[in-house]
């Protein structure tokens, strides 16, 4: 940090969608308190389950198309996919990115939320059929004196014993 003077700056994927917001109009829905709580979420997401992704594209490029990819599945009329450039391409080409660039994001968004909602459904199947978590529980009559027979909960009307002498 000495040799920078102490000036780094780290973007974020959040700051390109905040600038998106105030560049292109049609995506003001955005700035809808639920719809921001998923754009951050689909950053942890992206973080946590494809973290190559921040690697290969720019913040700005992934933003575009995060965008894109929630304003055709979003089932709202407060956010809509902007409207074509007026010479006709996509209008997320002003911003540097292909069809083919969209095309290859939105799929890896796609394999990766399914990959989550696989894990989740395993998760929440193995907890509810008697798995680990359903099949682990206290049966103590005291809270917090664990399973009964053991030595905490047959010991636990006795006070508690001085474990080393005194000098």
């Amino acid at each position: 940090l000495m040799t920078l003077g102490f000036d780094l700056n780290i973007d974020v994927l959040l700051t390109s969608f905040v600038n998106l917001m105030n560049e292109v109009p049609e995506l003001r829905g955005f700035k809808n308190p639920k719809l921001q709580q998923k754009l951050v979420n689909v950053c942890n997401d992206i973080m946590q389950n494809d973290g190559t992704l921040v690697l290969v594209h720019t913040y700005e490029k992934l933003a575009v198309a995060i965008c894109h990819f929630f304003c055709q599945r979003w089932k709202d009329e407060t956010l809509t996919v902007p409207p074509n450039n007026p010479d006709g391409s996509h209008w997320f080409e002003r911003f540097g990115l292909t069809v083919e660039q969209m095309a290859i994001i939105s799929e890896r968004l796609v394999k990766m939320y399914k990959k989550i909602n696989k894990e989740k459904s395993k998760t929440a199947t193995t907890n509810s059929s008697g798995g680990f978590a359903a099949s682990v529980r206290p049966t103590g009559s005291r809270v917090g004196s664990g399973v009964s027979g053991s030595p905490a909960a047959t010991n636990a009307h006795l006070p508690l014993k001085r474990l080393r002498s005194e000098p």
